[in-house]
């Protein structure tokens, strides 16, 4: 290796390494008499690593010649697609990114793009033939999966350019805008939260059919506090103080491994919240915690998943959806999602007047924005009674 007087370092003509701003290394490949087809670079995240590419090039150059250094360039430019996603699926993130979402770019990967890119060279395939593809998508699927789809795509491409595959990402100027849906669709996506008579039957089914599993009383959390469903599957009994009836969020079970919450932060939220009784209260209620508190100890578990077959294993996701159902026929209650019960906490507090910051951090929402959008509804029932409380409401014309 020689050092030269800008910095760089040449392993062997035609192979130098070049340091980076960053902290990178460049190997740069220069074949002599070969020109744009004997020329190719890659980043390394040191020095070492770049001096043993470097050595590596050095040594297929001197023993097996420029033709097979420039047929090794040309075969990286002329990588198909699926190689290339499927290493990237292997390797990106891997201790970085959810269970889950790891699972969704799998099957992005496999169901979508590779169907339909995977036998093409990488470098081949154009912005407008993406764009036609997308539009194509969106009439068979909703929005949030084609943007989900897209956003897999814009990562591969990404790690494309990294490994110089590709000089640019042809998702990059595409822009998805939202459809106008019929009248009928936004009928379909209405928020329809369970009245408190539901509740009580869908409770009464749960504890009827369930007992063994305590699957009452797991609904019972789950509507006063607006879990999500991996959330509750990842409860410790070690997370709950019953003392003051709260119980701490700090992960969630999903894929068969256990992550952070969606939002990635932990929180505390409050059990008695009488959201399945009648009442015109939002806070907290002594006798509903009381009531939930009772029926927590009475599972007997001292340490480990409350819910889970044995305290070393959480319940599973597939088994909770099944009961769900069952309950919700028994009950004669029209079937809706297990995400229901977020709604109907958040539905039913703000309808009583409840501050929306109170149930963003009890059901675990980023922003207020969210609560306005799907909970408008209920939160101006809510704003009438806040006003009324202050002696404003009846007085004013709302």
């Amino acid at each position: 290796m020689t050092k030269l007087s800008n910095g760089n370092v040449r392993i062997c003509r035609g192979v130098t390494l070049v340091p980076r701003e960053d902290g990178k290394w460049r190997v740069r490949i220069n074949i002599p008499g070969q020109g744009p087809g004997g020329r190719h670079s890659k980043d390394y995240p040191g020095k070492p690593s770049a001096v043993a590419a470097g050595q590596a090039w050095k040594v297929k150059i001197e023993r097996d010649g420029t033709k097979a250094a420039v047929q090794i360039i040309h075969d990286h430019r002329s990588a198909r697609f699926e190689e290339f996603a499927n290493t990237w699926l292997q390797e990106y993130e891997l201790h970085g990114i959810k269970p889950t979402t790891r699972y969704g770019h799998t099957l992005n990967v496999n169901n979508h793009l590779n169907p339909e890119f995977g036998q093409r060279q990488i470098a081949t395939i154009a912005p407008a033939e993406v764009r036609a593809w997308i539009e194509a998508k969106r009439k068979t699927l909703s929005d949030g999966t084609v943007k989900n789809i897209k956003g897999t795509l814009s990562l591969v491409f990404d790690a494309a350019i990294e490994a110089k595959l590709v000089s640019f990402n042809p998702t990059s100027t595409i822009t998805l805008k939202s459809r106008v849906q019929k009248v009928e669709d936004l009928e379909d996506e209405e928020v329809r939260p369970f009245s408190v008579e539901e509740q009580g039957r869908i409770l009464a089914s749960a504890d009827k059919i369930y007992p063994s599993i305590h699957y009452g009383t797991m609904l019972r959390i789950a509507f006063q506090t607006g879990m999500r469903k991996g959330e509750l599957l990842a409860l410790k009994f070690e997370d709950f103080d019953l003392e003051h009836a709260t119980v701490n969020i700090t992960k969630t079970f999903s894929r068969g491994a256990l992550g952070t919450p969606k939002t990635g932060k932990k929180r505390t939220v409050a059990l008695g919240c009488p959201v399945s009784i009648k009442s015109k209260e939002w806070r907290p209620q002594t006798d509903v915690a009381r009531d939930i508190v009772k029926r927590i100890r009475a599972i007997n578990r001292i340490s480990g998943f409350l819910f889970g077959l044995t305290p070393d294993k959480p319940a599973n996701a597939s088994n909770y959806e099944i009961h769900w159902r069952r309950v919700l026929t028994d009950a004669k209650v029209t079937y809706r999602e297990p995400k229901t019960s977020r709604h109907t906490m958040a539905a039913v507090l703000l309808s009583r007047g409840a501050e929306p910051l109170f149930v963003r951090k009890q059901g675990g929402w980023q922003s207020d924005q969210m609560i306005t959008r799907v909970y408008g509804h209920w939160l101006d029932e809510g704003e009438k009674i806040r006003l009324g409380k202050v002696g404003v409401g009846a007085s004013v014309q709302l």
